[in-house]
């Protein structure tokens, strides 16, 4: 598996973390961009050179940083969008359903046959225009059933690249599920990734089943003043103690990552913390490809 770290600008200094390790790529939140004030400049440059990363970007199609999940454009505007940007990866607009379990079924189906034609959009769009991205076709579903026919009408692309969302606080035997219907409808031939998955948990069920996963983990952990084990566990630093570590944070001072920081100081903590976490989950991937 490859793992992308899912990264958005922020307020303060943006942690850039393959400036301390090469990542195996960049998960970047469309929405997130065009939220920051910078996206103009963004367009302007470039992903890789606004980021300063010359590695695998991945862009997603911006609908969950939105209410509702409803961007303020259509399939064909953000793949307009996602030229000008220039990454590698882009996932099409599709319509989750985290946190919206409550809303009546027809407007999940609406929700569903939405994610479809943007895909179908998407993929007519593709075929003849020049070939600067692969699009990620990215199924969803809020259960079997609707991730099965999703599965299915997607595969009639005979794309190259798909992915699975709406996994987040789905257990994880539901999970599997989906993950293993998906695989069988969509072949073993194709590319197939999973949106927003991190636990080990789960990961360690279907390693052999996906091509790559993306986390905020790395960053959020840091905020709550946690670092992650080589095994993925999150530990409070109150709980933690030094100890050996190939992190390049930990390298230079294995201190750096276990200090809370007076209030102004915070934030510099933090940021070593995510730089630890992001690189743990690296390497948590490369073991396992090394190990399938």
């Amino acid at each position: 598996m490859k793992y992308y770290i899912a990264w958005k600008p922020t307020s303060g200094e943006d942690v850039k973390y393959w400036q301390w390790f090469e990542p195996d790529g960049v998960l970047v939140s469309l929405a997130k961009l065009q939220q920051s004030g910078r996206f103009r400049e963004v367009i302007a440059k470039g992903i890789h050179e606004y980021l300063g990363f010359k590695g695998e970007v991945f862009l997603d199609g911006g609908a969950y940083g939105y209410p509702g999940y409803s961007p303020p454009y259509t399939q064909t505007e953000i793949l307009d969008l996602q030229t000008w940007l220039r990454a590698d990866l882009v996932s099409h607009l599709d319509r989750p359903y985290v946190n919206l379990t409550h809303i009546p079924e027809s407007q999940k189906w609406a929700l569903l046959q939405t994610t479809i034609e943007n895909a179908r959009t998407a993929f007519k769009w593709q075929k003849h225009a020049p070939q600067e991205f692969t699009i990620v076709y990215t199924v969803q579903g809020w259960n079997l059933e609707s991730t099965r026919l999703c599965a299915k009408k997607l595969e009639e692309l005979e794309a190259d690249h798909y992915a699975i969302g709406s996994l987040i606080g789905v257990s994880a035997d539901e999970a599997v599920k989906r993950i293993i219907e998906v695989r069988q409808i969509l072949g073993r031939q194709v590319k197939l990734h999973i949106f927003g998955v991190s636990r080990r948990s789960l990961l360690e069920r279907v390693k052999h089943l996906v091509d790559s996963f993306d986390s905020a983990v790395p960053a959020k952990a840091a905020v709550f003043k946690e670092i992650v084990s080589p095994y993925l566990r999150r530990i409070h630093v109150d709980e933690a103690s030094a100890r050996s570590c190939d992190c390049p944070v930990c390298r230079e001072n294995p201190a750096l990552i276990l200090i809370r920081g007076l209030p102004k100081q915070m934030e510099k903590f933090n940021f070593y913390r995510a730089i630890h976490n992001a690189y743990l989950y690296t390497e948590y991937s490369r073991r396992n490809r090394l190990n399938m």
